[in-house]
């Protein structure tokens, strides 16, 4: 993966996206400098993606978001444009490829589900972040407790964490995971997994095929 190559693959994901009316909401991509671990990258993001990598979604408000899972993190990384697209159901799509160069140091990929089940008309009037409002304050039993699967890499890490690993249920359950991940492989996982019927209606989707990158995972943590 090159770093004009992320870029145009990505730009090329959120517009077919758009043209096949699966989103509500997204945002253009963009290459911009900015930092991983104290180190200066380029990413290759969405517009308002471009903070650094930080312990909730990205550059959300940490007062709102003082957890990984909770409905006040969904609706503070809306408000923030904080995601590559928005999907017909209010799930949230984060996209980032991080680059020294043409290497490939870092990346973020979030799925990040609705935290509430509502009817689909409620988002035809009102937003995400305004949904997540109306429902804690009237209807509290909408809210369902649906974790985001995050999948994070840096180069740059020193920490004991693995280099490349999913979070899952809170910012500190970090999974192991092979290698880094391309962007076939997250859209195989969100749209094979979450989304049957889309994923068998559109072929592009079909047409993202994961690619194989190196082994970052050690013996240990296998």
């Amino acid at each position: 993966m090159t770093r004009r190559g992320a870029f145009a693959e990505l730009r090329d994901f959120v517009d077919l996206l758009h043209s096949a009316g699966l989103t509500r909401y997204s945002s253009p991509v963009v290459e911009v400098p900015a930092r991983l671990n104290d180190n200066e990258v380029i990413a290759v993001t969405t517009a308002r993606h471009t903070g650094v990598h930080t312990g909730a979604l990205g550059v959300a408000d940490e007062e709102e978001c003082d957890f990984f899972f909770s409905p006040g993190n969904f609706a503070a990384s809306f408000r923030a444009g904080d995601y590559a697209v928005v999907l017909r159901d209010g799930a949230m799509l984060q996209i980032r490829y991080d680059f020294d160069g043409d290497e490939l140091v870092g990346h973020r990929l979030c799925y990040f589900p609705l935290p509430c089940d509502i009817p689909p008309d409620y988002l035809d009037e009102f937003s995400p972040a305004d949904v997540i409002e109306m429902v804690l304050d009237q209807e509290p039993r909408r809210v369902r407790l649906r974790s985001p699967l995050r999948f994070d890499y840096s180069a740059y890490d020193t920490s004991e964490d693995p280099e490349v690993h999913m979070h899952l249920l809170t910012d500190s359950g970090r999974l192991p995971v092979f290698g880094p991940l391309s962007l076939g492989h997250f859209v195989t996982l969100v749209f094979r997994t979450f989304y049957k019927s889309e994923w068998h209606d559109h072929h592009f989707l079909r047409e993202y095929t994961p690619q194989l990158f190196w082994r970052t995972i050690v013996e240990e943590q296998e």
